[in-house]
């Protein structure tokens, strides 16, 4: 069975098409977007609290990109070409950096045989840099309440009928959000990844919300994949611009989803993407399309296409 997962950064203009289309070609379909939560951070971090006029909109838009380039990486920690990424340190936050995510996606197929895709992802915002005297380690040590980090969790349940989603937000504390390392866990209030020990698998992912909830058991025992280049990827020509990017494309998945009332098994394949950055654009480039592939025997590819 060959399945894809697409994501468009910036591109909502075309969702419905693209994904009648790919329902059309494809058994399984899972749609990414992060426009989404980055339109909500830029007018969550500039207190834009009221509805925006289309002026306002485009404004925002602009301001949303202009976040994701350079300019926005003063005071934060830089993508070093030929660094080796450390396990199971790196599945953990790095808030010296700018914003990085834990990113699930997942085509299952219930008892009676309906697709069903799955996503589920984290993402960490440093609101302001690591030096910053307000969020130094001395006054972080004595008052939880006292963070640079925001985090949101987006999830999603997609068949051919109907796309169910649900997000939440909250500032990083012990109680409501953040990662842990043993065992390792990522969790927002009562959404949660939790592991076994510090490494990612066997894991169970737990979602609830008013309109679906799922409870997934993860194991994977393949390799990660780096990405790029042992896993520094670039995303400039002159690479300039670049990120941490690692995956596991292989995880099989069992367990069971509720939608409208109804719970069912559901057993399938996910891809977790790891990925963290100070900036992820320059100045000239408007976002990216993202795919994931895993086709009739068993190989993944991944392929993405920045935007000017």
């Amino acid at each position: 069975m060959t399945s894809v997962t697409f994501k468009s950064v910036f591109n909502v203009a075309c969702k419905t098409a693209f994904k009648t289309m790919l329902k059309n070609v494809f058994k399984t379909v899972s749609y990414r977007m992060q426009a989404q939560w980055l339109m909500a951070l830029v007018i969550a971090v500039s207190s834009l609290l009221v509805a925006c006029s289309p002026q306002q909109n485009s404004a925002v838009k602009e301001s949303t990109i202009s976040s994701m380039s350079s300019v926005s990486a003063e005071g934060y920690s830089e993508v070093i070409q030929g660094k080796t990424l450390q396990f199971p340190q790196d599945h953990l936050a790095h808030n010296d950096f700018k914003i990085e995510w834990w990113y699930l996606t997942a085509n299952l197929t219930t008892v009676t045989g309906e697709d069903v895709g799955v996503q589920w992802t984290q993402f960490r915002i440093g609101m302001t840099p690591p030096t910053s005297p307000q969020t130094s380690p001395q006054t972080t040590a004595t008052n939880n309440w006292a963070t640079n980090q925001l985090y949101m969790a987006h999830a999603a349940v997609t068949t051919s009928t109907e796309h169910l989603i649900a997000e939440k937000w909250s500032r990083a504390h012990p109680k409501l959000a953040g990662v842990k390392p043993q065992p390792f866990e990522v969790h927002l209030q009562n959404w949660q990844w939790l592991s076994q020990s510090s490494n990612l698998f066997p894991a169970t992912l737990n979602v609830a919300s008013d309109k679906f909830s799922y409870q997934l058991q993860l194991n994977s025992q393949q390799p990660l994949q780096l990405q790029g280049d042992k896993g520094y990827s670039s995303k400039s020509a002159d690479q300039s611009v670049a990120s941490y990017y690692y995956s596991q494309p292989f995880i099989d998945v069992t367990g069971q989803i509720t939608r409208n009332g109804v719970t069912e098994k559901v057993t399938g394949k996910a891809w977790l993407d790891r990925e963290w950055s100070s900036q992820f654009l320059t100045e000239a480039q408007q976002g990216w399309d993202w795919f994931s592939l895993r086709l009739d025997d068993e190989s993944t590819l991944m392929a993405f296409r920045l935007r000017g």
